[in-house]
């Protein structure tokens, strides 16, 4: 994805920079430029992208915690009533 992005292979990327010599002094600038615009998406994740992903996942933790509160709240609540169920006089049946 990041090959197809800056137009180049994934080699390009990864691999060993091409000599100067081999590539010729166009070679080297456009490397030059590929590795600064790497260098400012890596800047970009690092300020933009990965707070983000981290606030997320503080969010995501903090909404299990109240799930699972909002759980046990049910279940007490649930007892609750079943107690105050069982207390209630029950009516007389009138079918005599």
């Amino acid at each position: 994805m990041l090959a197809r992005l800056y137009g180049c292979e994934l080699n390009d990327l990864f691999g060993l920079p091409p000599e100067p010599s081999d590539a010729g002094l166009f070679g080297v600038v456009q490397l030059h430029r590929l590795l600064t615009r790497a260098r400012q998406d890596i800047a970009d994740l690092k300020t933009l992208v990965i707070p983000r992903i981290e606030a997320i996942e503080g969010q995501l933790a903090q909404a299990s915690t109240l799930s699972e509160t909002a759980a046990q709240n049910a279940d007490e609540l649930a007892t609750i009533f079943a107690r105050y169920a069982a207390r209630r006089p029950q009516p007389q049946s009138t079918d005599e």
